[in-house]
């Protein structure tokens, strides 16, 4: 009945169990008891399963429950931390809250990055920051490494409060973050949702090129992805582009919505709610997402990023190409190098406006210019405020 595999999560190397399907003969999984270790590891793997796949999985979370709730229980870490996780999948969260007693002692570092997950989700994003951050400087020093990042679920709630503060430092920091748990480790489960949140991160900073790769990828669904890329690589579409999205999403997300409501995951329902509310507004999720927001407590993560006009992207991109540096600022009133805007039209309506580095010559008069490696692609969607632009940079 068993077989040995890797779930995916650095933790969790065990011998998982494949053919006890949901829901289980609980009488007949109790004897296994007799082996500590094949017990957890079987109740481990179909706990994890449960959540990726937004499974019902009344029996196994009654079990998983019951043996950490007990008085005289001693559980590992990693029975302990995914109950916690289960209670934050089921909307739970002051239970999930009370959960991290078990882990203060064990494992600090868990048990910290659970309570960034659990802030992030009640809208206090700088104490996800502020407590992950910490979490991260830790890891580092006990690695040794600075080019290493959080490779389970938790890791991701940093990312996300950082892309909610919205400033350049803040986004430039998401960035390498998620590039960071994106390369560190090939075919990693979470691949895909870092990948996703670099490119929104790189979107949200005017980025045009993450925006295409965004609306011009396939977007991941739970009949060939997990629970938590599919809500990530959704949320990333509808920030990046909403009338994309309201073509691509809903059938996904109903989906999503549908088995998270099945199988008692209200957080996960809560946020495919919210995300329709959005996308069909005139849809019965508009009434269900306000009762899922007042029985949860939690703040949607769709909420985060209000999504802005292919316009605002073009400015965004546009003021942080013109960005002044505390070096340039202290320079003398007569610079050397300037950067000058060259607009080019194309008879399909396609136009580049290219920014390109002059040099002043001996003469007084400026070079002819060579393309500097910011320059942006951008189409005649945007031709107004871009053309605006150029003009007072011409000025």
């Amino acid at each position: 009945f068993f077989f040995q595999a890797e779930d995916g999560i650095r933790d969790y190397k065990v011998t998982g169990v494949q053919t006890c399907a949901l829901p289980i003969y609980r009488q007949w999984f109790t004897t296994l008891k007799t082996d500590a270790d094949l017990y957890e590891a079987a109740l481990l793997t179909l706990s994890f399963n449960a959540l990726l796949t937004l499974s019902p999985a009344a029996d196994i979370f009654a079990l998983l429950d019951e043996e950490c709730r007990s008085s005289e229980a001693n559980q590992s870490v990693n029975l302990y931390r995914i109950w916690t996780q289960h209670l934050v999948m089921r909307g739970r969260l002051p239970e999930a809250s009370a959960a991290l007693e078990a882990l203060a002692n064990q494992d600090p570092e868990t048990g910290s990055l659970l309570e960034g997950w659990i802030a992030c989700l009640r809208g206090d994003y700088q104490q996800t920051i502020t407590i992950d951050t910490l979490a991260l400087k830790q890891l580092r020093k006990k690695t040794g490494k600075r080019k290493i990042y959080f490779d389970t679920i938790e890791g991701i709630f940093l990312v996300l409060a950082l892309i909610q503060q919205g400033t350049t430092a803040s986004l430039q920091e998401a960035e390498t973050y998620a590039q960071v748990g994106n390369n560190q480790r090939k075919n990693h489960w979470l691949e895909v949702p870092y990948s996703c949140l670099v490119k929104i991160t790189q979107v949200l900073q005017g980025n045009s090129e993450a925006k295409q790769y965004l609306i011009n990828t396939p977007v991941s669904g739970l009949d060939t992805a997990t629970s938590f890329e599919t809500l990530i690589d959704c949320l990333c579409l509808y920030w990046a582009d909403v009338e994309n999205a309201r073509q691509r999403l809903p059938e996904i997300v109903k989906d999503l919505y549908k088995q998270a409501r099945a199988g008692g995951y209200d957080w996960f329902a809560l946020e495919a709610a919210e995300l329709l509310a959005q996308l069909t507004p005139k849809s019965s999720y508009a009434r269900q997402a306000p009762m899922l927001r007042e029985s949860t407590g939690i703040q949607p993560l769709v909420s985060l990023v209000t999504p802005k006009q292919a316009w605002e992207l073009s400015l965004t991109a546009l003021m942080g190409l013109n960005s002044v540096t505390k070096v340039e600022k202290a320079s003398t009133a007569l610079a050397e190098n300037r950067l000058a805007w060259f607009l080019t039209v194309y008879p399909t309506g396609i136009w580049l406006l290219q920014p390109k580095e002059q040099k002043l010559g001996a003469k007084g008069g400026w070079s002819r210019g060579r393309a500097d490696r910011k320059s942006t692609r951008l189409n005649s969607s945007h031709l107004v405020i871009s053309y605006a632009v150029f003009c007072l940079k011409k000025k």
